[in-house]
């Protein structure tokens, strides 16, 4: 460790720690983001079970039946 840090000085570790923080936070922000768009807004009710269904479906996800 002592002879890595010899290297590289307390500037290119601060820069390493630095990059790896950011390269976690964007990965975070990424993966939230992809998560929130990809969850389908409930608009309707199935008319046989009663089961919620985005406004595009056009059979219901629990029972099957055509919307």
């Amino acid at each position: 460790m002592r002879t890595f840090l010899r290297k590289v000085g307390l500037m290119g570790v601060t820069f390493f720690v630095a990059n790896a923080i950011a390269s976690i936070v964007s990965l975070v922000i990424l993966f939230t983001r992809s998560r929130r768009e990809t969850v389908p807004e409930v608009l309707g009710r199935c008319p046989v079970c009663g089961a919620g269904v985005s406004d595009a479906a056009k059979y219901c996800p629990a029972c099957g039946s055509r919307l």
